[in-house]
């Protein structure tokens, strides 16, 4: 008899043991999910953002290189063009560096320069070259070319 007394508390309290215990991992697995989604959550936001952060650096670094040959292409080429016509100057240069000519732009892959001149000062012409990817965003890069130098781009 004593035996069916323990026996029963025992299963009594195995019962409602499991009940509990049920509940209580269930709230475990699920705050355990939750706290797997932010970590991930986290880790794929970092992802994007780093992936964003080296798009742009990738792009002023092309800017920066489309530029750099241009203005080493126009310390290459004839200068005679350059004291006629700015315009016939740019094609010039644009037609060594194999660019395409597109209404006031020149265009090459991605990118589009747009080139400018003012008036000589001293035997030297600025230049301003505004490089810009087709899918938005603009670097602006300043130098000279001299009249009468070969070579002599400068930024």
């Amino acid at each position: 008899m004593r035996e069916d007394r323990m026996r029963r508390k025992v299963l009594s309290i195995s019962a409602g043991g499991l009940r509990r215990r049920g509940a209580f991992a269930l709230g475990e697995a699920l705050i355990l999910i939750i706290v797997v989604l932010i970590v991930f959550g986290g880790i794929f936001g970092s992802m994007a953002m780093t992936m964003r952060m080296r798009a742009f650096t990738q792009v002023d670094l092309d800017a920066r290189l489309v530029a750099q040959s241009w203005f080493e292409a126009m310390g290459t080429t004839d200068k005679s063009m350059l004291k006629s016509s700015s315009t016939m100057f740019f094609d010039a240069v644009a037609d060594r560096l194999g660019w395409v000519h597109e209404e006031s732009a020149y265009r090459w892959g991605g990118m589009i320069v747009t080139p400018s001149m003012t008036p000589a000062v001293g035997g030297s012409y600025p230049i301003k070259l505004d490089v810009a990817r087709s899918d938005g965003g603009k670097l602006t890069f300043a130098g000279f070319v001299s009249a009468y130098e070969e070579r002599s781009a400068g930024r």
